[in-house]
């Protein structure tokens, strides 16, 4: 990507500062898309500077 190592570790690092007050708050089905989807069916998109995109596959929030 565009972005230098130290982009990619600052966004992480507020994705991971945020998750209990979002992804973590969402119920477990969803959170965890009951244990048996592939990976392709949860999305966390952390290229946006100034937050993240989520996509569960079926969810509807």
């Amino acid at each position: 990507g565009r972005d230098g190592a130290e982009a990619v570790e600052q966004r992480l690092a507020r994705f991971v500062a945020v998750y209990p007050e979002t992804i973590g708050r969402l119920p477990q089905r969803v959170a965890a898309n009951g244990g048996t989807g592939s990976e392709s069916e949860r999305h966390v998109d952390l290229r946006y500077p100034s937050g993240f995109a989520l996509r569960v596959a079926g969810w509807k929030g």
